[in-house]
């Protein structure tokens, strides 16, 4: 529904396009981070070191895993998908292995389990490993190289507040942080989800027109039956068979979920991809995905 505001209030000219690239830093270098350190403070979720280490791990190899089925088929089934250059599969590959593993999450999490700090605090460790394997694994599927400068995007300040936290969890730290400093914390990042959101469908109001959905039906198709069907499908028996701890399940069963990410958008304009076919396979799986996502998690959630 929010996201729904934000692409009316685009319309009515209420957000300009102009004011993204600032709400996004703030975003970004401010309020998420906070978001996170206020959603990792509490609970005692580092009592087993398992809760530490296999949520980044599995984010890591699970995107892994999507970057690598999909290339394998934007390899084998190009021609026939409606791809025919390189940067065509590459893009493909990106887009497609790529789940929205932030913006829509998120807020899910808290509003599906609100005050279970541990599965909040396993949504946002899985997502480190999703960010490095975006940044190495996924550059290298876009371009066939890393870059000089790919440890910037990893090294973001999301990823860096959660090593603060972190940090002040092994420390106990946190006890010695003044009341005021982590109601501001807390107040900021309430305002993450809302903003994020609000940016989420202002987007997708600007790259509608460029999808041409009927031109490219056949890689949305394509992308439909990896990210929606296959993906998933492997994410939740993955989840099944560790099935270390309930937090993790959880995480794993709404994220197998999610449809393709939008930040794979701005990679493929950045690095030399295919725009169109990256904003196809964004925009037809969000929109498919509003009737494969409750089904998905129903599924996930009790398996």
């Amino acid at each position: 529904m929010t996201a729904g505001i934000g692409l009316a209030v685009r319309r009515m000219g209420w957000l300009s396009a102009e004011a993204d690239a600032s709400l996004v830093r703030l975003s970004v270098r401010l309020l998420l981070p906070c978001l996170v350190l206020s959603g990792t403070r509490r609970g005692n979720w580092m009592s087993d070191w398992s809760a530490l280490a296999l949520p980044p791990a599995t984010g890591f190899g699970l995107t892994v895993l999507g970057f690598g089925i999909s290339a394998a088929a934007a390899y084998w089934a190009g021609p026939w998908i409606g791809m025919r250059t390189a940067a065509q599969r590459r893009t493909f590959a990106l887009c497609t292995g790529m789940y929205n593993y932030g913006f829509v999450p998120i807020p899910l999490v808290t509003e599906a389990f609100p005050g279970d700090d541990l599965t909040l605090a396993s949504l946002l460790l899985h997502n480190v490993g999703v960010e490095l394997a975006m940044w190495t694994v996924g550059l290298l599927v876009l371009t066939g190289h890393l870059g000089k400068r790919w440890w910037v995007g990893v090294l973001n300040p999301i990823f860096i507040a959660i090593l603060l936290s972190v940090g002040l969890k092994l420390t106990g730290s946190w006890a010695y942080v003044p009341g005021w400093a982590i109601r501001t914390i807390d107040l900021l990042g309430g305002c993450a989800i809302p903003l994020s959101l609000l940016l989420t469908g202002a987007t997708v109001s600007d790259i509608w027109p460029e999808a041409e959905l009927r031109r490219g039906w056949r890689t949305v198709s394509a992308a439909c039956v990896l990210r929606l069907g296959l993906l998933p499908l492997l994410m939740i028996l993955t989840g099944r068979l560790l099935h270390v701890n309930q937090s993790l399940d959880r995480v794993l069963a709404i994220q197998a979920a999610m449809p393709a990410a939008m930040f794979p958008i701005v990679l493929s304009r950045h690095y030399g991809g295919d725009a169109i076919t990256a904003v196809r396979v964004v925009v037809g799986t969000s929109l498919v995905g509003l009737i494969t996502m409750p089904l998905w998690l129903l599924l996930g959630l009790t398996f």
